[in-house]
């Protein structure tokens, strides 16, 4: 029997443990929260905290693993070392830190000759610049500054907070377009890429820093050219396995990738892949992770289906008493699922990152251009209603 470790055991790891189930391996969880959701489907649970190095090597080692998976940034450097003194499946550890952080994977870009965005020194800036944290996902703490004053000080302070490794970081100011940005959950193993992941974000029109609504499959004529530029920066990274969630759009024609996460995709996005195209990410993962190579060499094979599919989150534009979700007559007959995670009454705050979703509605559509033109209008079409507080 296969025995893996997963790193974590809240809420985001869940879908890995499970799929490590189905498919018969023995899971061995750590986490410090006995109460976990994950701990109650695990084999053996293990109370060691995400962030121990130490504690979840010697954890490897006792429990004698054939493989290691995450789902969270943080996580992922563990991952990585352990797999490296283990034996096992995985990336080196140096792979993991350039993509972990933002400076540096510019600097990579830059060296790999790829479109970027310039980093800025302190006191260099010429405005519009953009501030974020280093080592940070969710779009959390990203601001565009137009001037420097307070405001720009506390924004920069607020990044380094936020950051993992207590930097901020400020670059040149990109202008992307709101229906352009691409995100996609790219799968590598053994160094070979799988690319059915690839789908258009659209962004909040009132908070374009934040992915909204997503749409599946991607319609890109250029999709050629960003494929050839992440299989780049993959190469100079030294990736070689693992699941990657990554943002990207083109300027002056360029692929520009924004940022390549070593991790998947939240809001479920590897549940909506299998949606649209059939392909297991949970699965495929694990079993890749545990040396099992099966899944993945049935895909050689495997007939993609084609769903067209939107998942639409539900970002309040303003704060106050959440009253109910209002749905365009016209849209009704394409909804498939609904879910909101607040009731009337409960206090909800203005969306500034991408954790500030409060449900979603998820849509499917038979025509590709009425799906691409519907997609679009979803923020005006699903509109949050809000009373006073």
């Amino acid at each position: 029997m296969k025995r893996i470790m997963i790193i974590g055991a809240g809420k985001v790891q869940v879908p890995l443990i499970e799929a490590a189930g189905k498919e018969g391996y023995f899971t061995v969880v750590c986490d410090s929260n006995p109460d976990a959701p994950g701990v109650r489907l695990a084999d053996a649970y293990c109370k060691v905290s995400t962030k121990d190095r130490a504690g979840l090597y010697r954890t490897a080692q006792e429990k004698k693993i054939d493989g290691i998976a995450a789902n969270s940034e943080y996580a992922m450097l563990d991952v990585a070392y352990i797999a490296n003194e283990l034996g096992l499946v995985g990336n080196p550890e140096d792979a993991i830190k350039v993509l972990s952080s933002k400076s540096t994977f510019r600097e990579l870009q830059e060296r790999t000759g790829l479109f970027a965005p310039r980093l800025v020194r302190m006191g260099e800036q010429t405005f519009p610049v953009i501030v974020k944290p280093d080592m940070s996902s969710g779009t959390r703490g990203t601001t565009v500054v137009l001037e420097w004053n307070d405001e720009a000080e506390a924004a920069m302070q607020a990044c380094s907070d936020m950051s993992r490794n207590g930097k901020a970081v400020i670059e040149e100011y990109m202008p992307i377009s709101p229906e352009t940005v691409i995100e996609g959950e790219i799968f590598i193993h053994n160094g070979q890429i799988l690319w059915d992941g690839l789908f258009r974000s659209i962004r909040s029109k009132n908070a374009p820093m934040i992915p909204m609504t997503y749409v599946f499959p991607l319609r890109e004529e250029k999709e050629k050219d960003l494929r050839h530029a992440l299989e780049k920066a993959f190469r100079a990274a030294g990736v070689v396995h693992g699941e990657y969630n990554i943002e990207a759009c083109f300027v002056k024609d360029q692929p520009f990738i924004i940022e390549i996460n070593p991790r998947q995709g939240g809001n479920d996005l590897p549940r909506y892949v299998q949606e649209h195209c059939g392909i297991d990410y949970y699965k495929l993962l694990v079993t890749t992770s545990a040396g099992d190579d099966s899944y993945w060499e049935s895909l050689r094979g495997y007939e993609r289906q084609n769903n067209r599919i939107t998942h639409h989150m539900l970002y309040p534009r303003e704060h106050g008493r959440f009253r109910g979700v209002e749905i365009a007559e016209e849209i009704k007959d394409h909804i498939s699922r609904t879910q909101v995670n607040v009731t009337a009454g409960d206090a909800i705050e203005t969306a500034k990152y991408g954790s500030s979703s409060i449900g979603y509605v998820d849509l499917v559509f038979a025509d590709s251009d009425e799906q691409i033109e519907i997609s679009g209008r979803l923020e005006d079409l699903i509109r949050i209603e809000v009373d006073e507080a």
